[in-house]
């Protein structure tokens, strides 16, 4: 008959398994979108599912077009990354991140080297158990052109992760106890 602290072990470990599930948001843009004028654009979901949301993007700039756009957290941080179509020169890309009440705050910017076609931010401010937005504002000589069209994603709260690991270590420490107890 199973003792009381085996049991409690077994629903340790059986209560706190769970996958790592990174979450991923990704914005992709059409390569024949040619922007004329400055505005913003409307969010529209081409594709979304439990874990992962994929928006459309206009391009940043009159010549310059957003190929792709992507967020995905990493514990309580969040690595956005994006390419453009063509080498980018003497571009810098504003990140602008919001919470539900849609107002943009500016989180950092990345200026391009030349000829420079991918890049990355880290934020590293960023709340476990939050949902952000984050948009790109392409700007060169000092003259903003164009907002990307906002990805949105649920930054994972790390305490799971600690419950992950406790109850993997309480699993471990029930079968040591369980072979122990065989052994002798």
């Amino acid at each position: 008959m199973p003792s009381m602290k085996n049991l409690f072990y077994l629903f340790l470990f059986a209560s706190c398994i769970s996958f790592f599930r990174p979450q991923t948001v990704a914005a992709n843009t059409p390569k024949a979108v040619d922007v004329q004028n400055v505005q913003f654009v409307s969010e529209s979901i081409v594709a979304s599912s439990s874990s992962h949301f994929t928006r459309s993007a206009m391009g940043m700039e009159r010549s310059l077009q957003l190929s792709s756009f992507v967020a995905k957290a990493h514990h309580v941080s969040v690595l956005l990354s994006w390419v453009v179509d063509k080498p980018a020169d003497e571009v810098s890309f504003i990140i602008e991140r919001a919470l539900e009440n849609n107002t943009w705050k500016k989180v950092g910017r990345v200026t391009a080297a030349a000829g420079q076609r991918e890049f990355s931010f880290w934020d590293v401010r960023v709340q476990p158990g939050e949902a952000y937005e984050y948009r790109l504002v392409n700007e060169s000589d000092g003259v903003s052109f164009q907002a990307s069209e906002p990805v949105i994603l649920q930054v994972d709260n790390p305490f799971d992760e600690y419950l992950i690991i406790l109850g993997l270590l309480g699993f471990i420490g029930y079968i040591a106890h369980q072979t122990r107890n065989l052994v002798h």
